[in-house]
This record gives C-alpha cells, structure tokens and sequence, in this order.
C-alpha cells in the first residue's frame, strides 16, 4: 500500500492536463503580442504626430518671419518716398526676376519644367532691404554703423543684412520635397524643412474689390495691390506601424492634391501674413 501511494505521487500530468496548459499558455502569449503590437502602433502614431507637429511650428515661424520682411525699408526710404527699384534680375533656378517700381513680391502657380522645382506647386519670391544699426538707433553716426546690420533683416541663410542690401528672397519645393529658400546674396537654397509634399499661394488684394487670387501674371499691377499672403504645405513623415497604403487627396488652397499609397502619415499646415510693408505711396 505504500509503495502504490508513492508511485502515485511521482506520477505526472495527464495529457489533457498538458493540453489545457499549452492552450491558455497560447492564450497568454497571443494577448501579449497583442498588447505589444498595439503599444508599437500607438507609439508609431505618437511619435509621427509629434514630427508633424514640429514642422508645423519650424514653417509657421519661418515664414511669419521672413514673410514680415516683404517689401521693407527704412525709415529714412520712407521719409524720403524712396521706393524698391525696376529691375531685372537672375532668380533662383536658374529663372528671370522682371520688377517693377514699388513691387515686393512675385510667384508662379503651379510651377512646371522648372528646373529644380516640383512640377505643381508654387514659388513665392519676396524683396526688401536690409536694416542698419543707425535706423534702430539714429544717434548713432560713424560710417560703420549705416553698413553694420543690426541683426533684425535677415536672408534666407540667417546672415543679418545691412540697409546697403536689396535682398530677393525665393520660396519653393523641390523634387525631393524639401521646402527650400534661395536669396541673392547668399546665392545658395537653404532647406528651411523636409517632408513637405505640396506649397500653394493665394494673395488677397485691399480695396473694395477685395478677394482672393492666385498668382497674377508677371509686372501685373495686381502685386502692388496684395495685402495678404495666405500659403497650405502638405506635410507628410513615415508612419512605420499599422498605416494603411491608400491613395488620399488633399484641399490646398485652389489645388488638389493627391498623396501616393506609400503608408505616410500627412498633414495640411496653413497661415497667412499680412504685408506690413507693402507700398501704398
């Protein structure tokens, strides 16, 4: 009797003893990869947002700062009703600047065959000059401060400008989707932020006609006429968990686009500038 007693007790499970274990043991294991994969996309999805949301702030605070340099000059050009010159200049990408008297600002809708440019979106170009240290301080008059800049001017590279510089400023996307700024003086294109897919202008005119338009034709008289600069960039970052690959279009101002069926998570980024310096004289 004791010896059947202890063979009892050194006896193993059953086999359907094994089954249940194993099963609630793949139960287990199915809900923590569950878990984990739903940790993993949520993070993914964080992460991403958060990308965008960075950009987002990088652009606003780009182009409401060199937006707000539209047209600029000093107050003694002021004073003395000395406006931005004709001119015919090399722009960037190797395209032709024709402006007229008075004019700070030029685009192109929907730019196509430009080299260096995203066929379908638009270019902004800005002009204004520079700020010297004796127009932020007049009591200040050896010859070095009217050709010191006093670091509120800036070009597309962050170099202050001097009241002695005419700056032309440049916006645009190129073909790898990089939100780029070229100025004449720098002479190179600045990548300001990546990932941007898409740019598009609309320009509100003052008057009583007041409205909303595209870019007008070159040396149109509408440009010295715009009181507003409104711009939409489609934003777009690598979603690595869980995107869908499916095509979706975009509202851009007068533009659709539409995104590849590449799994990115995208966003639209809008704003607009009114031009403080515009020539109204």
């Amino acid at each position: 009797m004791a010896q059947l007693s202890s063979r009892l007790r050194q006896a193993g499970i059953s086999l359907v003893e094994l089954m249940i274990a194993l099963a609630l043991g793949l139960m287990l294991v199915a809900g923590l990869y569950t878990m984990l994969s739903s940790n993993q996309q949520t993070y993914s999805a964080v992460r991403t947002n958060t990308q965008l949301s960075d950009s987002e702030r990088r652009i606003e605070l780009v182009m409401d700062k060199m937006l707000n340099q539209a047209g600029f000059r000093n107050y003694a050009r002021v004073r003395d009703k000395e406006k931005l010159p004709a001119a015919t200049v090399s722009g960037a990408n190797g395209t032709t600047l024709n402006w007229v008297v008075g004019q700070a600002i030029t685009g192109v809708n929907n730019s196509s065959g430009v080299s260096g440019v995203k066929d379908g979106t638009d270019t902004l170009t800005i002009r204004f000059y520079g700020s010297s240290r004796t127009d932020m301080d007049p009591s200040l008059s050896a010859a070095a401060d009217l050709t010191t800049a006093d670091d509120t001017i800036f070009d597309c590279s962050g170099t202050s400008r001097s009241r002695n510089n005419l700056v032309t400023m440049t916006f645009f996307v190129d073909e790898s989707n990089n939100l780029k700024c070229y100025d004449n003086l720098s002479q190179t294109a600045t990548i300001m932020e990546t990932g941007v897919e898409n740019m598009q202008f609309r320009f509100r005119t003052s008057g009583e006609t007041a409205q909303f338009i595209v870019a007008p034709a070159a040396n149109s008289s509408d440009w010295n006429n715009i009181q507003i600069i409104e711009y939409a960039m489609l934003v777009a970052k690598a979603y690595q968990q869980g995107m869908t690959n499916q095509v979706r279009t975009f509202q851009l101002l007068d533009t659709t686009v539409t995104s590849s069926a590449d799994g990115k998570m995208r966003q639209i980024i809008r704003g607009s500038n009114m031009l403080r310096n515009q020539d109204k004289s």
